[in-house]
């Protein structure tokens, strides 16, 4: 909640503007799209597969782009038109190709990136690293005006913002699944190797 909160306020949302939030499934996406419920701005989501499309419609996701690791950026643009503002939890996965959905003077943002441990991310997908990945990049984004912004948590406001919205009843938090007691193993399995989780895993303290 705190980075989630720390990203949007960067941003600096208008009204009537276009969201854009890959990786729509990820715990950082859900946090935003439901953070971005209290703003009048429109939100479309990519995600690998369409999966729960019908729980991120009722999110307020407007639509959700299945997207490979080389998208097809023609069809989501004659879909959704050109974006305002794009948030992004894995840089490396998406950067390379969502610049050229951002209209002019539109924001990007990051908190992050898949491949940030070795071995992990299938050598198959993206690298930003690469020369002309990067050139790219660049030349849209001095070419479009585009401002890349980079977020690492948040300040302790956006926490305080995050919870008193939560108690309010403005910001909802998707909850996959909840385990307690001796349920130790089955928590960490749910939290890092199940595949089709949607939402946080919690573990709950008994208290004794």
């Amino acid at each position: 909640a705190q980075t989630v909160y720390g990203m949007i306020r960067k941003l600096n949302l208008k009204p009537g503007e276009k969201v854009l939030v890959t990786s729509a499934k990820s715990n950082t996406s859900l946090f935003a799209i439901n953070a971005l419920r209290q703003y009048d701005v429109s939100v479309y989501a990519t995600s690998t597969n369409d999966e729960y499309a019908d729980r991120l419609q009722e999110m307020g996701v407007r639509q959700l782009f299945v997207v490979s690791p080389e998208p097809d950026t023609s069809s989501i643009m004659a879909a959704a038109g050109m974006f305002d503002c794009v948030i992004d939890p894995f840089f490396d996965l998406h950067l390379s190709w969502v610049v050229h959905l951002m209209t002019y003077n539109a924001r990007y943002i990051s908190c992050g990136r898949a491949g940030q441990y070795h071995g992990i991310i299938d050598k198959q997908s993206p690298v930003l690293e690469e020369t002309y990945a990067l050139t790219d990049v660049l030349s849209n984004v001095v070419v479009k005006n585009l401002q890349v912004i980079g977020n690492c948590v948040g300040v302790t406001e956006d926490l305080a913002q995050a919870i008193a919205d939560y108690t309010a009843g403005r910001f909802n938090v998707v909850i996959d699944s909840i385990y307690s007691g001796k349920q130790i193993g089955k928590f960490i399995n749910r939290s890092y190797n199940a595949r089709g989780r949607f939402g946080k895993v919690v573990y709950k303290y008994d208290g004794a």
